[in-house]
C-alpha cells in the first residue's frame, strides 16, 4: 500500500469526488467520519452514474452562471447563492 492513503470524508461533495475520481487511478475511495473511521465506500462507477443522473436535476446544477459584484465579500456571496439576504 501506498502512503498517504486517499480517502474522502461525509460531507464531501460529489462534484469533489468524481474530480477525484477524474484526476487520480483509483476505483475506489474510503469514506470517514469527523473523527477519520472508515464508515464506508464509494466506487469510481456509482460516483460517476450519480453525477450523470443529477446532471438533469436543477437543484444541484443551476442552469446559470451567477457573478457576485466587485468587492463582495466570500460569505456576502455565498448568502446570497443560497437564497439568504
Amino acid at each position: 500500500m501506498r502512503s498517504p492513503a486517499w480517502c474522502t470524508a461525509r460531507a464531501t461533495t460529489l462534484y469533489d469526488i468524481v474530480h477525484l475520481f477524474l484526476t487520480r487511478p483509483y476505483r475506489k475511495l474510503p469514506v470517514v467520519d469527523e473523527r477519520g473511521r472508515v464508515i464506508g465506500q464509494v466506487s469510481r462507477r456509482d460516483a460517476l452514474v450519480a453525477f450523470e443522473s443529477a446532471r438533469d436535476n436543477p437543484r444541484l446544477f443551476g442552469d446559470r452562471i451567477e457573478s457576485a459584484p466587485e468587492g463582495e465579500g466570500v460569505d456576502s456571496a455565498m448568502r446570497r447563492a443560497r437564497g439568504g439576504k
